[in-house]
């Protein structure tokens, strides 16, 4: 199964700011987990300290055991009767919530305010404020009929590698569903045993995923292993990039940048080809060759 980004740091309440929710004070800001090898669909990006929402990403069909508070203890419940529930598109590309002026860019703020290594509650709550389409572009609650480039699960956040398949290229859509299922098993089997609250409890959270994965959700693993098979320089390529920031780069502003130029957009995976620019600022490879 291909890698998911590793983890970064990232601001308490991030989700709870961006989604309009009360701060709480006393925030700071914590180091995240390095993710498990788990696959493409648990991408971990950060932590929060949000109530979970209890959705299990909409997972449907979800069995779990009881809740642990020991970070050491969790372990995979059962999913034997998980099914998982109907696919989450991806929110539209290119909707230009977050584009870049000589004065500031907003996907980059986003990530200095709320995802960095100079991330704070202020810096983070400041940045919701001042460019609320933008925030709540990049990230959306698991409970969305659709999903941006990073998703929150209450107390964590994950990439939208699924859905970053689906825009690239069409022709994935298969597989983006089979991602996005084997996601919404490990939460079925995970969220509720390994409640994330801190570094620690989402370093267990990943680690019980990757149990999951050779366990219970093996069928679902086998199956998202289609993301393996992206060769280099492919549209969906960036989508399981192994880095978070470089994912971040490449995705956050195919979803909620401005559209490329209609030289680079020509052929794109975005119209069914093969191959797709990206502007100039997306860490997209502008001159990948169609497959």
């Amino acid at each position: 199964m291909a890698l998911h980004p590793p983890a970064v740091r990232a601001l308490p309440f991030v989700a709870a700011t961006l989604l309009g929710a009360a701060l709480a004070a006393g925030c700071s800001v914590e180091p995240i987990a390095a993710p498990s090898g788990s696959g493409a669909g648990s991408s971990s990006g950060a932590t929060t300290d949000s109530p979970s929402s209890g959705s299990n990403g909409g997972s449907g069909g979800a069995s779990g055991g009881g809740s642990f508070s020991d970070a050491n203890t969790c372990s995979p419940g059962s999913v034997q009767t998980f099914q998982p529930s109907a696919y989450r598109p991806a929110t539209a590309a290119w909707r230009g919530a977050c584009v870049a002026s000589s004065l500031s860019d907003p996907v980059q703020g986003f990530y200095d305010a709320c995802l960095g290594s100079s991330a704070s509650s202020n810096l983070c709550a400041e940045f919701a404020k001042d460019y609320a389409a933008c925030a709540g572009c990049i990230l959306t609650p698991d409970t969305a009929d659709h999903y941006g480039p990073l998703i929150d699960h209450g107390g964590f956040v994950t990439a939208n590698i699924a859905g970053c398949l689906e825009l690239t290229d069409p022709g994935q859509l298969s597989c983006a569903k089979s991602v996005q299922a084997l996601s919404e098993c490990e939460l079925a089997s995970c969220q509720a045993n390994c409640p994330v609250v801190d570094a620690p409890s989402l370093d267990a959270y990943n680690t019980c995923a990757a149990q999951a994965d050779e366990s219970g959700c093996m069928s679902f693993s086998t199956a998202a292993t289609c993301a393996d098979w992206l060769p280099d320089g492919s549209a969906g390529a960036p989508c399981v990039a192994t880095d978070f920031k470089q994912f971040y780069d490449a995705v956050v502003p195919l979803f909620c940048g401005s559209p490329p130029p209609p030289a680079l957009d020509a052929g794109s995976g975005l119209d069914g080809g093969s191959s797709w620019g990206g502007d100039a600022s997306s860490g997209w490879d502008t001159d990948a060759a169609s497959d």
